[in-house]
C-alpha cells in the first residue's frame, strides 16, 4: 500500500495478511485505488504502519473523513459481520504489534454504515445495560438503553467506553448522558462541585476529551485534552483567576488518573501543560507543573516503591479519599476505611495495593501526634498537636498552626523546643504565601520589615563582612534566628554593657532607631540575644565551613543590621545611612540595630 499523506512522493505502508484480507473482502485487488477514508482508519487502528516506526504511531494519526460519499462498496449484513469478526482477531495476530482498540471500534462501527437495506445491529448487550444502570442517576429500561445507544455516533465504541468507565474508574460517575454532539458525557463530583468529561475521540477534533468544571456556573471553566498535552483552557477571561488555578490543580489530578486507567488510552510520559500556560496565572504555574509531574511519576511508579505513610489530602466525596505520600504519589482509599478521628492533613500509615494502574491504601492507621503545652502566662496555657512524624512540607492547616504559635508566643521560647523548631522549619519554603505569613509573625517585634526581608537575604552573601565565606542563606530559618535574637535580647542592658566597653558606642540615635557600633567586644553586650538562638538553627540558616562560629554569627547580625538601617533611614536621613555604611566598612566594625518601638520605622519614614 503506497500513500502520500505527508511527503512529496508516495511512500509504503506495511500491510499484514489480515489487513490485505480486509481489502479483498471489500472487493479490492492489487493495483486498485483505495479510498483514503478506509486506509486512514486502518492505519489509526494499527493495521498499517510505516517501516520506520514498526507500528501505527499516535503522533502520525491521520484525519478520517466520513464514509458518506467515499467510493466504497455496499455490503450485506452478513458481509459486515464477517469483516467485523476479522477485525476482532487483529489484537491476537502475530504480525500486528500495536492495535489501538478505540480506533478499531470506530472502524468496525463505520463499516456497519456500509450495510445496504438493513441497519447495523443496535441491540444493547446485557453487560452494557448493567453498566448503564449503574451510571444513570435515574432508572432506565432496556428499551430506553437501546434508544440511547442508537443516538451515539459510534454504537460499538459507545459500548466499549461505557463498560470501561464503569468497571475501572475508582468512583462511579454521578450521571451519564449523550450531549448535543451525541458524545458520551460523564458527570463527577468533588469538593469544588460537579465536573464533566466528554469523549470526543470520534469527532476528528484537535483534542480527545472535553472537561468542564462547574458547567452551570459563571465561575466554571473548560479544558481540552489529548494524549500529549493540555491543548486549551476555555475561560471567558484572558487567564484563569488564582482560585480557578487552584481548582485546576485538583481537577487535573482526577482527570489524568482517570484517563490513565482506560485500557484503550495512554498518556504520554511527558504530558505537558505548555500549550495552555498563557491562560494560567504566573504565581500558579510552578505548583501546577509540580502537581502534573508528581501525577505522571506516580502513574509510572512500581508498587514496591510506593511509600507506606502519607497525609490525607481531602475527602472529595462520600466514597473515596486521597492520600499524598512524601514522594508525591497519590493513593486512594474508601472514605469509610479512614480512622474515625482523621481529618484532611492527618498523617496515616497504610499497606499499599494496586488495581488498574492506581494505588490504594488498606489497613490505615492514624499516626500518633505529640501534644505541646506552652504557658501563655501564670494562669493560662495553650496546647498544640504536632505529628510524631513531622512532614517535610506542612499542609495549609499546619501552616495556620505555625503562624498561630508565632503570633501568640515569643520566637525564642518556641524555638528552644526541638519538636516545635522542626515543625516551624517544615513550613514550605517554595510557597511565597506561607513564607510571607510566617515572616509577618516572626519579624513583627524586630526592626526588619517582612516585605523587604527576602530582598535583604538574597544579597546578604555579597556583604563585605561575608563575601570571603562560601555561604548561602535560607530566608525562613534566618528569619527565625532574627526573631529569637530580638525576643531574647534586652536593648537597655545591651546599651549599658556597650557603654562599659571602650570601643563600643551608640553611633546613631533618632526617632527610636539606635545603631550600636563596636569591635568584637560588641558580642558581650548582645550575648542574651545570641544565646537565644539554637546553634543548629544558625547551621540551617547559613551553612559554611567557618571555624570561628561566634565571629561569623556576629558578622551575620552586623550585615543584616546595616542593610536594615539603610532601608529605614533611606529617606531624609539617607546621607547619614551612606556615611555610616562607608565608615563601618572602612573601620571593619560590627553593628547591631535596635528600635524601641516597632512602629518607629514608620515614624522615621514619615519624618
Amino acid at each position: 500500500m503506497n500513500v502520500n499523506w505527508s511527503a512529496p512522493h508516495p511512500y509504503p505502508l506495511q500491510t499484514p495478511k489480515l489487513t490485505a484480507q480486509v481489502y479483498r473482502d471489500l472487493g479490492y485487488d492489487p493495483g486498485d485505488d483505495v479510498p483514503n477514508e478506509l486506509t486512514s482508519r486502518l492505519f489509526n487502528a494499527g493495521l498499517h504502519w510505516t517501516e520506520e516506526s514498526g507500528a501505527g504511531d499516535p503522533d502520525d494519526y491521520q484525519q478520517t473523513g466520513s464514509f458518506d460519499g467515499a467510493d466504497l462498496p455496499g455490503l450485506n449484513p452478513d458481509q459486515v459481520e464477517e469483516l467485523q469478526n476479522l477485525l476482532d482477531d487483529s489484537p491476537a495476530d502475530v504480525d500486528i504489534s500495536n492495535v489501538n482498540k478505540d480506533a478499531l471500534e470506530t472502524l468496525k462501527s463505520d463499516l456497519g454504515t456500509l450495510a445496504t437495506g438493513v441497519q447495523a445491529p443496535t441491540e444493547l448487550p446485557d453487560t452494557v445495560y448493567t453498566s448503564l444502570t449503574h451510571l444513570k442517576s435515574d432508572s432506565i429500561s432496556k428499551e430506553q438503553g437501546n434508544e440511547l445507544r442508537d443516538q451515539a455516533e459510534h454504537p460499538a465504541a459507545f459500548d466499549a467506553f461505557l463498560t470501561e468507565i464503569e468497571a475501572n474508574h475508582l468512583i462511579t460517575p454521578r450521571k451519564f448522558v449523550l450531549n448535543e454532539q451525541d458524545t458520551p458525557t460523564f458527570t463527577f463530583e468533588n469538593l469544588e462541585g460537579e465536573w464533566t468529561i466528554s469523549d470526543c475521540r470520534s469527532h476528528d477534533l484537535f483534542f480527545d476529551w472535553a472537561v468542564e468544571l462547574l458547567p452551570d456556573s459563571p465561575d466554571g471553566f473548560g479544558l481540552r485534552i489529548d494524549q500529549d498535552e493540555l491543548c486549551m483552557v476555555v475561560t471567558d477571561d484572558s487567564t484563569l483567576s488564582v482560585p480557578q488555578a487552584e481548582q485546576l490543580e485538583g481537577l487535573l489530578v482526577e482527570v489524568l488518573w482517570m484517563l490513565a486507567e482506560l485500557d484503550s488510552y495512554s498518556l504520554a510520559d511527558d504530558w505537558t501543560l505548555e500549550p495552555s500556560l498563557d491562560r494560567i496565572p504566573a504565581d500558579a504555574k510552578k505548583d501546577l507543573k509540580a502537581t502534573v509531574a508528581s501525577v505522571l511519576t506516580s502513574l509510572r511508579q512500581d508498587i514496591n516503591d510506593v511509600a507506606t505513610t502519607g497525609r490525607i489530602i481531602d475527602v472529595p466525596d462520600q466514597q473515596f479519599a486521597r492520600i499524598r505520600t512524601p514522594a508525591n504519589e497519590i493513593v486512594y482509599t474508601a472514605a469509610c476505611g479512614l480512622p474515625k478521628q482523621s481529618t484532611s492533613g492527618s498523617t496515616v500509615s497504610f499497606d499499599p495495593t494496586t488495581h488498574n494502574d492506581a494505588y490504594y491504601a488498606s489497613n490505615i492507621t492514624l499516626e500518633k501526634s505529640t501534644t505541646i503545652v506552652l504557658d501563655k502566662d501564670d494562669n493560662h496555657a495553650l496546647e498544640f498537636e504536632i505529628p510524631d512524624q513531622i512532614p517535610s512540607s506542612l499542609s495549609a492547616g499546619e501552616v495556620d498552626s505555625a503562624v498561630t504559635m508565632l503570633d501568640l508566643f515569643p520566637a525564642d521560647k518556641l524555638l528552644k523546643n526541638d519538636e516545635i523548631r522542626k515543625f516551624l522549619l517544615s513550613v514550605p519554603r517554595e510557597s511565597t504565601d506561607a513564607r510571607d505569613r510566617v515572616l509577618e509573625s516572626v519579624l513583627g517585634p524586630t526592626p526588619f520589615k517582612p516585605e523587604t526581608f527576602p530582598e535583604i537575604v538574597s544579597t546578604l552573601d555579597s556583604h563585605y563582612m561575608l563575601q570571603d565565606w562560601d555561604v548561602s542563606f535560607e530566608c525562613l530559618p534566618l528569619a527565625y534566628c532574627i526573631g529569637a535574637f530580638y525576643s531574647g535580647v534586652d536593648p537597655a542592658r545591651s546599651l549599658e554593657v556597650a557603654d562599659g566597653q571602650g570601643d563600643t558606642t551608640i553611633l546613631y540615635q533618632h526617632d527610636g532607631v539606635q545603631l550600636l557600633v563596636g569591635n568584637e567586644l560588641l558580642g558581650h553586650g548582645i550575648s542574651g540575644g545570641l544565646g537565644s538562638v539554637p546553634n543548629d538553627l544558625w547551621k540551617t540558616a547559613a551553612e559554611t565551613d567557618c571555624l570561628r562560629r561566634d565571629r561569623f554569627v556576629l558578622a551575620i547580625m552586623s550585615a543584616l543590621s546595616e542593610r536594615c538601617f539603610s532601608q529605614i533611614c533611606g529617606g531624609r536621613h539617607g546621607l547619614a545611612a551612606n556615611v555610616v555604611s562607608a565608615g563601618l566598612e572602612a573601620e571593619s566594625l560590627f553593628t547591631i540595630l535596635f528600635t524601641n518601638d516597632p512602629e518607629s520605622e514608620a515614624q522615621a519614614e514619615g519624618d
